[in-house]
């Protein structure tokens, strides 16, 4: 049976129930504009948006009120779930434009009240048409048919694509596609293959930069390190800060055990979230003596914490879809423009040329990118702003947890971004941003060792020892425009934390 044209409300009770039904949207848009315009400090496009819905549907009210006998919807039921789809899509790519072209900050809260506002100034224009001229919303819908299957095959299609990717990214995670709720699924999404090779080495059969693991015994000495991509390394497994530290650390308390090691569970792209499900279902199960907790100042206190992201859809940019592609066109530009950083990883190179001469090594990104990134990096240090004072929180809360885990064994280890360490690139971050001068550049750690104090966790802050070298005219300890330590960062790394282990051991009488 093909869909009715028209249905038009001419009696008093379907005149009635039009006004209800349109008052409802009128009151939500009304009240959603009114609470922007009173309550907060909008943008100008975010005010325009705001007075369009409360005037629209202000306007639209009165009339449905007053002509509520003479309105006509005249739209089948399908029709008004297209409609309703088309005014909710239309919103979604008008907030994503404003975001990508700067006009509304790129944070949730706003982002989902301008779509709200956009969707009510829509809604408000079809309120207008059914009070004005009844019949009017049905007769586009006859004039536009193409238009209207057009817009119908998009929205499907999209909704049909991120529905699978979804999916996929559940059943079969992958660097590209993964459940971005899940914690599980980020973290089987970056781990390694087993036995993959990075710098000619193999992989363990967990997908780890390290040998194959074992548990504790009552005479061995173990501790377990927790990373993001520092642990991995962007350097053979011989020069990683784990492997250094196990070798130095073997050196000073060796012949006071029978095996020595500290196993790397380093995982790139991970965060706080992850490392506390690591911690919870593997590194627990080995009966560790200590667990090293790396945080890493440049991301894991932005995007750390116990608590998942919703999925939310205010916008195209935190679509499945959306991500995916931005992550190819990245992973693409990658391998095209930094030669250097993909072919880490690749079996054939088991030690480059620069390791041992830093002065040789080519750089990873442009300048412009990577100062780009640590520019976006440099929020951490704006640690008064209420929204970053929020990650900070998260990041306490999950440090919290790990110390009820696992009380006298947690150490934490405080990463520091290189433009911590880094006078020069400092100098061009405040260049490029002349407020950056204000901030502290160890408000961070500052913040974080002090956390750790009340919550009687151990610390050892990587920052004053690196910045020192780098003062004193040491080498690079950071790769050529790229946030990783090579070779020299991660032997400072390892000796700094086998010294730090070194000592513990022998306070604890062995």
């Amino acid at each position: 049976m093909s869909e009715p044209h028209h249905s038009s409300v001419t009696t008093r009770s379907r005149g009635w129930a039009a006004a209800v039904v349109w008052s409802v949207f009128s009151i939500v848009g009304v009240v959603a504009g009114l609470v922007v315009l009173v309550a907060k400090d909008p943008t100008p496009l975010v005010a325009t948006s705001a007075a369009a819905a409360v005037g629209a549907h202000g306007i639209g009210a009165v009339l449905l009120v007053r002509r509520r006998h003479r309105v006509s919807i005249a739209l089948g039921s399908l029709r008004i779930l297209r409609l309703l789809a088309y005014v909710w899509f239309c919103a979604v790519g008008a907030a994503s434009l404003a975001v990508a072209m700067g006009w509304v900050c790129a944070d949730k809260y706003v982002e989902r009240t301008f779509v709200m506002l956009v969707a009510s100034a829509l809604q408000g224009v079809f309120v207008l048409s059914a009070t004005l001229r009844p019949g009017a919303v049905a007769a586009w819908f006859r004039r536009l048919r193409a238009l209207d299957v057009t817009m119908g095959v998009l929205v499907l299609s999209l909704v049909g694509l991120e529905a699978v990717l979804l999916l996929w990214g559940r059943l079969w995670p992958s660097p590209l596609v993964w459940d971005e709720t899940s914690t599980v699924a980020r973290l089987e999404a970056e781990r390694l293959p087993p036995h993959t090779k990075l710098f000619g080495f193999s992989v363990n059969s967990g997908g780890y930069h390290d040998l194959e693991f074992f548990a504790r015994e009552p005479d061995d000495l173990l501790v377990c390190v927790v990373a993001d991509s520092f642990g991995v390394g962007v350097v053979p497994y011989d020069y990683n800060f784990v492997t250094v530290a196990e070798r130095s650390l073997a050196d000073a308390v060796g012949a006071d055990f029978d095996r020595v090691a500290i196993h790397n569970f380093g995982v790139a792209s991970t965060g706080v979230q992850q490392y506390v499900y690591l911690v919870d279902h593997e590194v627990l199960a080995l009966d560790p003596d200590l667990v090293v907790v790396a945080i890493f100042i440049g991301n894991d206190v932005l995007h750390g914490g116990l608590r998942n992201e919703p999925r939310k859809y205010s916008t195209f940019q935190r679509w499945a879809f959306w991500r995916v592609t931005t992550r190819a066109i990245r992973r693409q530009r990658v391998l095209r423009e930094q030669p250097a950083l993909a072919a880490i990883g690749t079996s054939d190179i088991e030690t480059p040329p620069f390791l041992d001469n830093p002065d040789l090594e080519p750089p990873h990104m442009t300048t412009a990118q990577f100062l780009a990134l640590e520019r976006e990096r440099f929020d951490v240090v704006r640690v008064d702003r209420p929204d970053i004072a929020e990650h900070y929180d998260r990041l306490f809360l999950a440090l919290d947890y790990l110390q009820h885990r696992l009380r006298d064994r947690l150490l934490v280890v405080l990463i520091p971004d290189e433009f911590q360490v880094d006078d020069a690139l400092f100098d061009e971050i405040v260049a490029a941003d002349p407020s950056a001068s204000q901030c502290d550049r160890e408000a961070p750690n500052g913040l974080v060792r002090e956390q750790c104090e009340r919550l009687d966790i151990s610390v050892l802050d990587l920052l004053p020892t690196l910045r020192a070298h780098v003062r004193s005219g040491g080498a690079r300890p950071y790769h050529l425009r790229d946030t990783h330590w090579n070779a020299v960062g991660n032997r400072i790394a390892g000796e700094a934390l086998a010294a730090w282990l070194s000592t513990w051991v022998r306070s604890r009488g062995r």
